[in-house]
């Protein structure tokens, strides 16, 4: 694919958003209700009166093996939500993708008023996880794992949270010296930790992760994440925090950042001797971070280069044969995530069936005729191996012996 892209300015822009949501929510079932349908029909009631999920219109996946410690769990919003329970509690886990459509179906912020309700009700509940991102785009590489990490490796970093991970990942994409600009932006991949759990800021090449997986060229010369993954108590604190101060995602994120992490110009032998932090200066980079805001309302979809007729082609010539791997990333992404091995590869069909659904303007159409994508054959070697399909005859491959 030709990945060059005509030259033209591009503006800095930022956008703050939720990138993943588990709250548990205490729940005592009716006395008596021991059957597993029965808790499930009460249950849907539950999030029915307190969060105003209509069951009749969601597509429902009841999961065999539950997840986590809860005994019994089902999916819906394509695999994105996941809802966990038994009969003391239950679990609402929101990806990303579930996320998204969680603000397609009626928005976040009422979703925030429901919990809020449950509180005004009595209802205890915490918060387990909460990822919240500030994805900027067109920002200097000052802003990038690599420069962030050397900072730190200077000890220029002087905020509560000191810990971090020694060595970028750079992942296994060779970088030819040849390449410059976007072309090299593309294949520079790498993440820096600064913390860990329960509390940690993760800093990665957000628009080389995305080419990585998708193979589509996005209209950004840089596109750096910078996001905190809360867990446990550190998520819950800081969580009740926000929904209590009527704070904006942006402003939070900011008042985290600072809270816990700052950096600041070289030191000097008297400051250090005197180990008097107060006196160190913050770096100018560190501050234009923290001063500037958001500049989108509501962020768009990102803007790729090529144009739908495109995507067609690129889906029927790429993603047709190699179908099998992009369902493998997808269920590998629900095993990290607690779910067992046959609900995980049902999730993941469903997802990758949504994606075709955005995707396609005649999904039902490529589907049919990619019909032999989806049989059980697909999953061979799960566990071991990724596998490969040849789409004329709907055989199998192993993929190491393919490639």
């Amino acid at each position: 694919m030709d990945m060059t892209l005509s030259k033209h300015v591009y503006s800095k822009k930022s956008h703050t958003h939720l990138d993943w949501l588990t709250v548990v929510i205490k729940y005592r079932s009716y006395q008596g209700l021991t059957n597993k349908d029965d808790l499930l029909d009460d249950l849907k009631q539950f999030l029915s009166r307190y969060f105003g999920l209509n069951f009749d219109s969601l597509d429902i996946f009841n999961m065999k093996h539950g997840i986590y410690k809860f005994d019994y769990a089902f999916s819906f919003f394509d695999g994105g939500a996941i809802v966990g329970y038994n009969e003391t509690k239950f679990m609402l886990q929101f990806s990303g993708r579930g996320l998204e459509s969680l603000e397609d179906y009626y928005g976040i912020d009422r979703f925030i008023n429901y919990l809020r309700l449950c509180t005004l009700n009595g209802i205890e509940w915490t918060c387990s996880r909460w990822d919240l991102a500030r994805d900027l785009y067109n920002w200097p590489r000052t802003y990038s794992p690599d420069t962030v990490y050397h900072e730190r490796r200077r000890g220029n970093l002087v905020g509560r949270v000191m810990y971090y991970k020694p060595v970028p990942d750079s992942g296994s994409v060779v970088r030819p010296s040849e390449l410059r600009g976007y072309e090299r932006e593309l294949l520079l991949g790498s993440t820096l930790y600064l913390g860990k759990n329960p509390f940690q800021l993760r800093i990665y090449n957000k628009l080389a992760e995305r080419y990585r997986k998708t193979k589509v060229a996005f209209d950004f010369k840089r596109w750096t994440r910078w996001e905190l993954q809360m867990n446990s108590n550190k998520a819950d604190y800081y969580f009740q925090k926000w929904i209590a101060s009527g704070n904006s995602l942006e402003e939070t994120w900011k008042l985290i950042i600072k809270a816990n992490f700052r950096f600041v110009v070289n030191h000097s032998a008297s400051i250090d001797k005197s180990r008097n932090r107060s006196k160190l200066k913050t770096a100018k980079w560190w501050s234009r971070l923290i001063d500037t805001n958001d500049n989108w309302d509501k962020a768009p979809s990102v803007i790729r280069v090529n144009t739908a007729s495109s995507r067609h082609r690129y889906y029927k010539s790429n993603v047709g044969p190699h179908a099998a791997l992009r369902l493998n990333t997808l269920v590998r992404g629900y095993l990290k995530n607690g779910v067992s091995v046959e609900d995980a590869r049902e999730l993941g069909k469903t997802a990758f069936l949504h994606e075709l659904d955005e995707m396609l303007p005649d999904n039902a159409v490529w589907v049919n005729n990619n019909r032999a994508l989806f049989s059980g054959s697909a999953w061979n070697d799960l566990d071991s191996n990724l596998t490969m399909i040849n789409t004329e005859t709907g055989q199998i491959y192993d993929f190491d012996t393919s490639v």
